[in-house]
Formats: structure tokens, C-alpha cells, sequence
């Protein structure tokens, strides 16, 4: 379960009232409809508390020798515990009302949910040839740190990196390269246009149009966004790993990682365009009433990762990400010009971690600092949305600029201000201080034991014209973690976590709004609170 305490509450005045409390949720007794529900001269909630749960299965098949096929099945993932209770297809005589339900349906999009009960994230196959390993399917997506791409599969991630690839792994002189080609989008398919069409139909005639699609084809190739992905790496892993950690040898692991990507076209509709309505492959119906527009996408995305260690005790880890092209014809729509505007991209981020182990009287004791950066525009980026105008902030040649790094959401160094609150690191600079002791067992984490974690991490944004609070610093937060996994598979663990917000998270405009200067606070933030339990079974 979770308690976060809200650090902002809203009142009357506050204009990001409207928008639910952005960035952060508000319990629905704050919203306009629900205030006076409140008793009078009572403080407004502050919390927020729920539970989900997920079982993960992963399967590998060994077809042949040389033919495997892997697959991931997530039952039940992050679904929210009492969430579909039988009373919410609305009046059954076993549950007429929520208060009465007996039971939770399952979990069936469209129906009762956001989400199916069962989500296959994984399948694809690997075969073996002369020449190296040939992998094709929807796969996940990790490299180095997990800080641009990441797969997503630890025990404690949310979301998880897939992408739909074929793929070559060779071994060449120790080292692993891996060219591949990547479909990031392919745009409307037959069958979405068939399932629109049948919408207005009936049931039968629904079914039967879905039945007689057949094999999924992309309507107009000219839309299609592909990747054009290579790796170089040189990364010991598994039994070869533990052993040379085991003899205290040095490590030293390195990789490299091109990617272009490009796109023509795309059925996206641009903001503030007018005819967008009569266009959005959202809501048209057939192909004649689906527009294409303009895109002219061209984007180069070099990333190293650098890993040094010796044997057990020390670890040193790098990984830096840069992005960089442009949008002939970007998601905003000029009036003036009847055009969209053009978007020049220039991003880039670094992480590193640091650990060394200490091992007085058996035991293990882990200090180490992680140090993080992400590039920052003019703009506001949470995991509820872009602040309005994100694409608009146009310089002195019509164009606008989209700089913005966002690591990967599963890359989580926190527990309440980048995970749960922007949800994940952007236009910042942080740094992390912790300490881990291993009471018992050599590696709690990984195998069994009983482990005590402890962090302080302060955190500041690169461009204050892009947070709520018109300033740079952001927060000092505390996390604390206790740890056991039984040598059985079960897994015990609780955290708990406190942020003191500073200037950056109170909500400020400029006292001179038309020159951007000065700042008055309008609303400050609070010291937020989370607590969390988790149980798992690994196997």
C-alpha cells in the first residue's frame, strides 16, 4: 500500500486548481464539484492510499537446440486493489451498490477497466545460425544503466521499455555488436479502421469485422517512424561475472549505442489546428476521413555506458545519453503562417553511480553517491502531462525547441518527488548519498537475507523558468528501506520516505508577467510523506 501526503493544497485562488491539482494528484474532495462535501472548518485531506499487485510470469521455450522463444505475462498488473467491484457494471443484485459488493470482476478493458486481467509485454524468438543469433518479436529494450532504455523486469518497476525489432547478436574478438531495425510506430492499421467502422454496427456485425482482418496492415507505409539501432559492447555477465567478482579481479565493461531514427508522415493531429477534427485517426472511420501531415522527423541518439569494478567491493558505473535532430513540421500549428512550426531537438543526460563495500566481521556495509543530470527547456514535464505551450516556445527564426532529457520512469533514485511526483527525472541535477548494511547474507537483494538502506538526496532544476516555483531548488528528501527475502522466495519490504520541498516546488508567478521578473509566491508546498509495503514471491 501507499500514503503520500500531498505537499500542495489548493485553494480557491489557485489556478492549478482547474487542471486537478497539476503535477500532483488531489484527493476528489478537492475538486469543484466535491468541496462542499467537506465539513466546515475542517483541514482539507492530504493523503492519498491504495494497493495493486502484479504476477509476472516469464517463459522460455526450447523448441530445438538452436530455437528458443521467450515470452512475458504480467496477470493483474497494477491493478488497484477493490477496483472492480461487481456493483461497477452497475446493478447487480449481488452488489446493487459499491458499499454492497460481495466480489471484484475481473479486470476486462472497455468493460470495467483500463486494462485486461492478463497483458502478454513479451514474445519473440531467437535463432541460432553461423553467423551469430538472429531475434525477431516485440522485446524488451534495456541498455547500460537503464537510464535511457530500460526493460523494466526489477522487482520494483512500473513500466518497462518494449520494442518491436529484428535483430542480429554477433560475438566478434570478445565483443557483442548488434545490429538492428526498429518499428517505433506504423500509424493506422486495417483492423482499427474495421473495429470503428463495426462501432456503430451491431454486435454481430462488430464481431464479424473483427474476425475477417486477418493479418494487421499498416494503412500508409509513408507514416511508418523506424529506427536504425547498432551496439558495440563489451559486458561480462552471469556465472562469468560472479566468478570474476569472486577472485577480486578488475572489471572493465564498455558500450556504445548509435540509433537514427526517422518519420515523413504522421496521422497525429497538430494542436490548434482547426480541421484536426475532421482528420484524427482517434476518431475517423474509415480511410477517407483519416489526414496525414507533415512530420520530417530526423533524430541521432549516441549513448556510451562505462562500467569499472574490482571484484565485489567496488563498482563504478556511467552512462551518458545525448538526442539530437529535428521536426520539419512539429505538433504545434502556426495561424499566422498556416503552418506547423518546425522543432530543433537537443537533449542530453548523465548518471552516475558509485558503491564500495566494506566487510567488518562477515558483514557487509555499502556506501555509495549517485549523481544525475538531465537537460532542461522552458517547459514543465510531469507524469500527468506537458505544461501547455511545451512545443510553442518559438526563438528568433519560427522555430521552437524541444530540450527537455527525460530519463527512463523505471530509473528511480527516489520514492516520492521524481517517482511519484514528476515521475521521472527531467530538467534537473541531483545527487544521492546512501548507505546500505547487510545484516545477514551476502547479497539480500539478489538472494537472501535481511538488509537495511538508508539515502539523502537533494535535488535541483537546470532552468527555474520550467518549474511551478520559478526556482532552481527543488527538494531534500529521505528515504529509509528495510529488506528481507527468505531463501524460500518470499520477500518482505518496507520504505518509507520524507521530502522537504523548497522554492522550486512552491507555486509562484512573475510579478511582472509580460518581462517574466520578479516572483510571488502564491502557493507554498508542504513536507510530503510516503510509506510503502511490498510482498513478493520470486521464483
Amino acid at each position: 500500500g501507499v500514503a503520500l501526503r500531498n505537499p500542495q493544497k489548493t485553494s480557491s485562488s489557485d489556478r492549478r486548481k482547474g487542471l486537478g491539482g497539476f503535477p500532483y494528484v488531489n484527493p476528489l474532495l478537492l475538486n469543484d464539484v466535491n468541496q462542499s462535501l467537506l465539513p466546515s472548518n475542517s483541514d482539507a485531506p492530504d493523503t492519498l492510499g491504495g494497493g495493486n499487485m502484479r504476477f509476472r510470469l516469464q517463459l522460455n521455450i526450447n523448441v530445438t537446440e538452436h530455437v528458443q522463444i521467450f515470452t512475458t505475462l504480467d496477470f493483474l498488473d497494477n491493478i488497484a486493489l477493490g477496483s472492480t467491484p461487481v456493483s461497477s457494471l452497475g446493478g447487480n443484485f449481488m452488489g446493487p451498490v459499491d458499499g454492497l459488493s460481495r466480489l471484484q470482476l475481473p479486470p476486462r478493458y472497455g468493460s470495467n477497466s483500463f486494462f485486461d486481467a492478463l497483458r502478454v509485454r513479451h514474445v519473440y524468438a531467437s535463432v541460432k545460425t553461423p553467423f551469430g543469433f538472429l531475434e525477431m518479436g516485440r522485446m524488451p529494450n534495456h541498455w547500460g544503466l537503464g537510464m535511457l532504455y530500460n526493460s523494466g523486469m526489477g522487482f520494483n518497476s512500473e513500466y518497462g521499455d518494449v520494442v518491436d525489432r529484428l535483430r542480429l547478436v554477433l560475438n566478434i574478438f570478445n565483443h557483442t555488436f548488434t545490429p538492428s531495425l526498429d518499428i517505433a510506430s506504423s500509424g493506422p492499421s486495417n483492423a482499427r479502421f474495421l473495429h470503428g467502422f463495426s462501432q456503430s454496427s451491431t454486435q454481430s456485425t462488430s464481431t464479424n469485422f473483427l474476425n475477417s482482418v486477418g493479418q494487421g496492415i499498416g494503412m500508409e507505409m509513408a507514416d511508418d517512424s523506424l529506427q536504425f539501432q547498432i551496439t558495440i559492447q563489451r559486458q561480462d555477465r552471469g556465472q562469468k561475472l560472479r566468478d570474476k567478482q569472486e577472485n577480486g579481479e578488475l572489471i572493465v565493461n564498455y558500450g556504445l549505442l548509435f540509433a537514427y531514427r526517422y518519420q515523413t508522415f504522421t496521422t497525429e493531429c497538430p494542436r490548434n489546428f482547426a480541421d484536426c477534427a475532421n482528420g484524427n485517426p482517434l476518431t475517423a472511420s474509415s480511410p477517407s476521413q483519416t489526414r496525414l501531415f507533415r512530420r520530417d522527423l530526423s533524430l541521432y541518439i549516441p549513448n556510451i555506458w562505462f562500467r569499472l569494478m574490482k571484484g565485489d567491493d567496488l563498482r563504478l558505473e556511467l552512462e551518458v545519453a545525448v538526442m539530437v535532430g529535428n521536426m520539419g513540421a512539429g505538433p504545434v500549428y502556426d495561424v499566422n503562417k498556416k503552418a506547423q512550426i518546425p522543432v530543433n531537438i537537443l537533449q542530453y543526460g548523465a548518471a552516475l553511480e558509485f558503491e564500495y563495500k566494506f566487510r567488518p566481521n562477515g558483514q557487509v556495509l555499502s556506501l555509495g553517491l549517485d549523481l544525475g543530470l538531465a537537460s532542461g527547456g522552458e517547459h514543465f514535464v510531469s507524469r500527468y502531462g506537458i505544461q501547455t505551450g511545451a512545443f510553442s516556445q518559438i526563438d528568433g527564426q519560427g522555430q521552437a525547441n524541444w530540450n527537455t532529457f527525460v530519463f527512463n520512469p523505471d530509473y528511480q533514485k527516489d520514492l516520492i518527488l521524481w517517482r511519484e511526483l514528476y515521475g521521472a527525472v527531467n530538467n534537473a541535477f541531483y545527487a544521492k548519498a546512501h548507505l546500505t548494511y547487510n545484516i545477514s547474507g551476502e547479497n539480500p537483494w539478489e538472494e537472501e537475507g535481511l538488509a537495511i538502506r538508508i539515502s539523502g538526496m537533494y535535488s535541483m532544476a537546470l532552468n527555474q523558468n520550467a518549474t511551478l516555483g520559478l526556482a532552481s531548488p527543488l527538494g531534500v528528501e529521505l528515504n529509509g528501506t528495510i529488506y528481507y527475502a527468505d531463501r524460500t522466495g518470499y520477500i518482505l519490504s518496507f520504505s518509507y520516505g520524507v521530502l522537504f520541498p523548497l522554492d522550486g516546488l512552491d507555486y509562484a508567478d512573475f510579478e511582472d508577467t509580460t518581462a517574466k521578473t520578479g516572483r510571488k509566491v502564491v502557493t507554498s508546498a508542504g513536507i510530503a510523506h510516503r510509506f510503502w509495503f511490498r510482498a513478493g514471491i520470486r521464483f
